[in-house]
C-alpha cells in the first residue's frame, strides 16, 4: 500500500509499489491551456472554486479540476495563500516520465509562454535527478518538474500554480 502524498515527505516508512502505466495519451493542447489559464486565473483566490471543504490529514484539500490523467491534485497552504499541486507518478527513470515533463513543458509554451518569463530551477541537493521550468508571470508561477526518487523507485512529475507573492 502507498503511503498517501509520501513523494512530498523527506521520509517515508514503506517504498512504493508502482504498477507500469498505461500508454500515454497526449494531452489535449486546448484543454490543457484552458485548465492552466483557469487555475492562474484563480491562484490569488486561492482556488477558492475548485478546492473541496474538507481538509487530508496533511493539511492538504482535495480539488474539483484535475490537470490530464493526473494521480493526484491538491490545495496545499503557503505562508501567504495556496498552491495547486498535480502529481504523476512513473517507475524510476520510466521514459513515459520524461515524455510526460516535456509534453507538459511544451503545452506551457504554447499556453502561457508569451505571457511569461521561463526560468530553469535551481538544481538538488541530492543525486537524483532533478529538473523543474518555473513560468512566472503577473499573477502567478507556474512551476513544472521531475525528480528522480531512487527510494521510492519512483519518478515523479508536478506541476505547481502558486500565487505570485513578490
Amino acid at each position: 500500500m502507498k503511503p498517501a502524498n509520501c513523494w512530498k515527505i523527506a521520509a517515508c516508512i514503506s517504498l512504493t509499489t508502482v504498477s507500469a502505466p498505461m500508454a500515454l495519451a497526449a494531452p489535449k493542447t486546448g484543454d490543457f491551456c484552458t485548465n492552466i489559464n483557469r487555475l492562474i486565473d484563480h491562484a490569488g483566490t486561492n482556488f477558492a472554486d475548485i478546492v473541496v471543504n474538507s481538509r487530508q490529514a496533511n493539511g492538504r484539500r482535495g480539488v474539483t479540476l484535475t490537470l490530464d490523467d493526473a494521480a493526484d491534485c491538491t490545495i496545499s497552504p503557503l505562508q501567504n495563500g495556496s498552491a495547486y499541486n498535480c502529481v504523476w507518478e512513473y517507475p524510476l527513470k520510466a521514459p513515459d516520465a520524461y515524455r510526460k515533463f516535456s509534453a507538459i513543458g511544451q503545452n506551457l509554451q504554447t499556453c502561457i509562454g508569451d505571457r511569461a518569463t521561463v526560468l530553469k530551477d535551481k538544481g538538488v541537493n541530492h543525486p537524483d535527478f532533478y529538473d523543474a521550468r518555473r513560468y512566472q508571470m503577473e499573477r502567478a508561477n507556474v512551476t513544472v518538474s521531475i525528480k528522480d526518487k531512487s527510494a521510492l523507485n519512483s519518478t515523479f512529475v508536478n506541476v505547481w500554480v502558486r500565487p505570485d507573492t513578490q
